[in-house]
Order: structure tokens, then sequence, then C-alpha cells
């Protein structure tokens, strides 16, 4: 008996459902006869607007080579080149061991700004490539930044770890 009150509930719930979503575009086809001059828009506002313009000086920095545990410090200029301030939303590095600090106020057409990247070699021996991307009201909407080189090991018996296969004996 239960099963079937609640399959019965299910039903009408569906037919309810239905009837409100049949009301309702009935409801926007009569808004739009009323008002035939208005239309309803799904598209997003700030995709239509007008974009600035980054340009870097240099996005790619290699450090060259560094002993592990020592912090690397890198200031990227860049200029914005479009007729709109640039707003930068977000600059996500690729992992915790480099911190990007830009800035957070709109860049004027025309003007300068700086972001700076802090990379801690600490606990990453070898080859380094690390990435920051710059989400801001560009076009395209990303913009990669590069961080390279290779940290020292402190000890020299770990210095390439991706050639061991299995186990590490020490």
């Amino acid at each position: 008996m239960k099963k079937i009150m609640i399959a019965a509930s299910l039903v009408i719930s569906m037919f309810a459902c239905q009837k409100n979503a049949e009301e309702d575009k009935k409801q926007e086809t009569a808004n739009n006869a009323e008002n035939p001059g208005t239309t309803v828009s799904t598209t997003n506002n700030n995709s239509q607007a007008p974009k600035a313009v980054i340009k870097f000086e240099n996005p790619v920095f290699d450090f060259g080579e560094v002993a592990e545990g020592d912090k690397v410090k890198h200031v990227y200029k860049f200029t914005n080149e479009g007729k709109n301030p640039l707003i930068i939303e977000e600059a996500k590095p690729s992992c915790g061991c480099t911190v990007p600090t830009f800035p957070k106020e709109p860049i004027a057409p025309g003007a300068t700004a700086e972001i700076v990247a802090e990379f801690d070699s600490n606990g990453k021996p070898g080859d380094q490539n690390k990435t920051i991307t710059i989400t801001a009201n560009t076009e395209p909407t990303t913009t990669q930044l590069t961080l390279k080189g290779k940290v020292k090991a402190k000890n020299p018996q770990m210095q390439d770890i991706s050639k061991f296969k299995g186990p590490i004996k020490q």
C-alpha cells in the first residue's frame, strides 16, 4: 500500500511541474507580445564588452641554477595596450611552491604594472617549469607566465630522482 501511495505522489508531482513549466512559457510569450521591442538576453553582457590588451615584456623567466632551499623572486612587467582598463581577476600558480602577487586595482590604458612571482625551491630538486595563469578581461581571457630553471639538490644522490624506478634504498 505504501508503494502505491509513493508512486501516485510521484506521478502527481511530475504532472504539476509540467503544468507550471507550460504556464511560464505562455506568460513569457504574452509578455513579448505586449512589449515587442524587448528581447530576453541569454548571453553574458561582459562577453561583448571591449577588452583590454595585456603585453608582457618577457612572459618566460629562466632563473638558471639555484641551490635547493633558495627562494627565487622575479618581477614580470606588463603594459595595458588596450583602450579599456585592465582588470586582473586571478593569478593561479601551477603548484603551491610558487606564489604570485598581482595588482588588484584596474590598470589604465597605456599604464604599466607588475606581477611578482616567488618560487620556493625547498624539496624541489631537478629541472623546474612552473606556470602562472593570469585571468583578466582580455582576449583570450588567460595568459601564461613561465618560471623555469634547475634546482641543485642538497643531497647529490637525489639530484635526478626521476631516473629511479621502484623503491629507493638508502
